[in-house]
This record gives structure tokens, sequence and C-alpha cells, in this order.
């Protein structure tokens, strides 16, 4: 049987196998493009559906498994420290808080032993400019009874000098016969609770250093307005924070004197590889003082505060490399110098950096920088290399110092040879480490 098909049947088959090929390529294209409206529709009806099986899922988990939800903590930001914005304190339903969170004391150092965190700061202990963490909102209302809630103890002035410590001194003056000259005895006694050193906490080595400022005017709180008298210094207590020095000095001291003057007592720590540290200071005006009618002497006991020095900025930058277990300090360069420390004119100053590296206390290695000439801002631009194992990097500890050499020598010494050098003088220094406190 043989069908005969005409030329109008022909064209009718073509077209219709073109319309399917048409109709497959767009339902493809659709389904492909996200711009097609059809994929649009298809696929927010997806979405629709998916998002109503996860609500039901999650309902139903919510309430078979875990019931209703309970409330863990409540929040009370009414209670106000002594020195700034209120102290919140989080407590759970039942639970007596007797003691104040670790992070309610700002811009102090814990010498206890817990664990805190370690920042490098500039040459100098100066504060920190940065602001405190903003209180929560408190989520108590106002007319429930907070009387029932134990809230931390308001933090006072003599908890916060226990970690600078305390000094104890007895001042006596007489007079001489027919004369309005005096003496002015100072006796130093014991002093607790010293701050450690840096890089080994358990103890130090303090000394003394005690100065009589006379006020040149009136301004007697302003320190410009002041000029030093006389300076003593103690002896050297050995590897001790509770030292006892029983000292004295004698200084002749005028009636009007007595009502200028001021006693400023600095206690420092005496260190064999670089220059001592300022660990604590503490002045005391003579004025509020009844010295002349306390014939027998007045005691007094005074709590030691932060010290404030400012000895410039030094920018540095730290690299360690795992494969070849070494450690690269990048000394850039240092800014503002106090170079009045050292020298008498910027022009005489000779400042290098000396990097010393230190494991247990000990002197392991030491490198320097050149010395760079008559700038107290100088570039150095320079990188110093020390071989340490990735297992040691958490006991060593490096002392980074500016130092004036008076013999400008512009040689790199990266050897071992004993002690440093003490021909230099030190303008400041800051210690990098784990252990550092």
């Amino acid at each position: 049987m043989v069908l005969h098909i005409d030329a109008w049947t022909k064209y009718l088959i073509v077209l219709c196998c073109i319309g399917l090929v048409a109709i497959t390529a767009i339902v493809v294209v659709c389904f492909i493009n996200p711009f097609c409206p059809i994929n649009r529709v298809v696929n927010r009806d997806v979405d629709k559906l998916k998002k109503s099986n996860k609500k039901e899922k999650k309902q139903s988990f919510g309430v078979a498994e875990f019931g209703e939800p309970v409330e863990l903590t409540k929040l009370n930001a009414k209670v106000q420290n002594k020195y700034g914005s209120p102290l919140p304190s989080y407590y759970a339903p039942g639970f007596d808080l007797k003691y104040p969170p670790p992070t309610t004391v700002y811009g102090k150092r814990f010498y206890t032993n817990t664990t805190t965190d370690s920042c490098y700061s500039s040459m100098s202990p100066t504060t920190e400019g940065g602001s405190r963490p903003t209180s929560p909102v408190s989520t108590v209302p106002d007319d429930a009874d907070t009387s029932s809630t134990n809230s931390p103890p308001s933090i006072t002035e003599s908890d916060l000098s226990q970690f600078y410590g305390s000094l104890s001194v007895m001042l006596k003056y007489s007079l001489l016969e027919e004369s309005n000259t005096g003496q002015l005895v100072i006796n130093l006694g014991d002093a607790h609770n010293l701050p450690g050193r840096e890089y080994f906490i358990s103890t130090c080595d303090p000394f003394i250093r005690v100065v009589i400022l006379k006020a040149k005017t009136r301004l007697r709180k302003s320190r410009s307005h002041y000029m030093i008298l006389s300076e003593f210094q103690s002896s050297t207590i050995r590897r001790t924070r509770h030292p006892s020095f029983n000292e004295s000095f004698t200084v002749e001291l005028t009636k009007t004197d007595i009502k200028d003057c001021a006693l400023k007592f600095l206690i420092f720590d005496r260190d064999k590889y670089v220059n001592p540290s300022q660990i604590a200071e503490v002045m005391c005006p003579l004025m509020e003082l009844n010295l002349q009618t306390a014939v027998a002497g007045i005691p007094l006991s005074l709590e030691l505060q932060e010290p404030r020095q400012n000895n410039g900025e030094l920018l540095i930058g730290l690299s360690y490399l795992p494969t070849s277990e070494r450690l690269s300090i990048n000394v850039l360069r240092a800014m503002n110098l106090k170079y009045e420390i050292v020298t008498t004119t910027v022009e005489n100053l000779n400042a290098e950096v000396r990097v010393l590296l230190l494991a247990n206390g000990k002197l392991i290695k030491k490198k320097k920088t050149p010395i760079v000439c008559g700038s107290n801002s100088p570039n150095y631009d320079c990188s110093l290399s020390f071989d340490i194992p990735l297992t040691d990097l958490n006991q060593i500890v490096f002392i980074v110092a500016v130092a004036h050499r008076a013999d400008a020598v512009s040689e790199s010494d990266d050897s071992l040879r004993g002690k440093p050098s003490r021909h230099g003088s030190y303008i400041g220094k800051v210690f990098l480490g784990s252990p550092i406190q």
C-alpha cells in the first residue's frame, strides 16, 4: 500500500515538527533562565512550599523536645561604681552574685593569678585612650523589687591601689635654735605588694628615689611649676616585692619652704639588662601636714599610684616563619624620643634600638640596629632575625630598648658577648612575649 502525500500535507508536517522543537527550546530556556516569567512563577510556588514545610517541622520539633522557652538570664544595670558608668551585673534566677565580674575595672594592671590578655603598648605606661564598653539596656522593670538581689560591692580607692602597693614613711621636722631653718628627716619604712617585673612577675629588685620639689609659683598642682631642691636614692633590695628599707635622709628647709614643697617618691625596679623601670610613684605635699607642731614626727602610709611618663613611641613589626623557625623583628622608626634624659641637645643624640632575647629570665642573645645621629624621630628600617623553635614561642621574652651611645659606632652586633654594653644610656623600652603580664 502506497500513501501519496501532497505538497500541503508535507508543509503541515514540517510546520508541526518546527513547532515542537520551538516549544521544547522555550521550555528548556525558561527553566534555566531566572528572568523568564514561567521560571519565576514555578520557583515562587516551590519556595512557598519549602518555607511552610520548615515552619511546620520547627514548631513540631520545639514543642515535642524542648517545650516552652525558658528565661535564662536577667540584667540589672542599676549598680553604680564610684568612678564611672554603671557596672552591669549578670545573674541567673536564684543565683547569689557576691563578686563583681573580672572586667569591671578598666585601665589597671592586675598582678594576680588570673589570666589576662597582654597588649604591647608604647615605651611608656600611659593610660589607654579607648572608651569603655556601653552597658546594655536593663530588662528588669523599673518597679521591680531589686532589694532581694545581691549586687556587686562598690569598688573603693583602696581596692585600686593594691595593684601598685603601699609605702610607709615617717616625717619629722625640727627647727634649729634661734633660726628660721630646720631639718626635715625622711625615714623610709616598708613597702608592700609592689608590682612585679614585666617578664618575671613574681619578684623585683626595688629601690626608691626621693625628690624634694619646690613650687615656683602658687600653682602647686601643676607639675611644670616645680623645681628640684634635693634628690636622694635608697639602696636596692634584691628579689622581693615587700622590701624593708629602713633608711633616713635629711634636708634643710625653712618654714616658708614647708608650705611650698612636696615630696615625690619614685619606686624603681633595677634590671641588670636594661635601665631601671619605674613601677610606681606618689606625691606628698608638705603643706597638708602639720610638721611644725608634731614633735614626735608624723607616720604616713602612702598608697602608690601608676607612674606617669612618656618617653616616645617605637614602630616595629613581627613575623614568624614556621618552616625555618625564624622570628623577625622589623624596626621601622621611633618618634618623639625624650632625648633630655640622656643628652642636652638633639644634635648630640646617637640613638640605636637594642633587642634582647630572654628565656626564663636569662639573656640568650642580643642584636641592635645601626645608630642614627641627630634626630629624635629616627628612621631605621632594619630587620633583626632570631632562630626560635615553635615550641619555645610561649616561653621567650623580647626586650626592645632605645639607647643613646656616647661613642657612635654604626656597626650591628649580632653576637652575644656577655652582658649588654653599659656605655649607653637608655631612653625607654618595651617588652614582648606571652609571659608578659
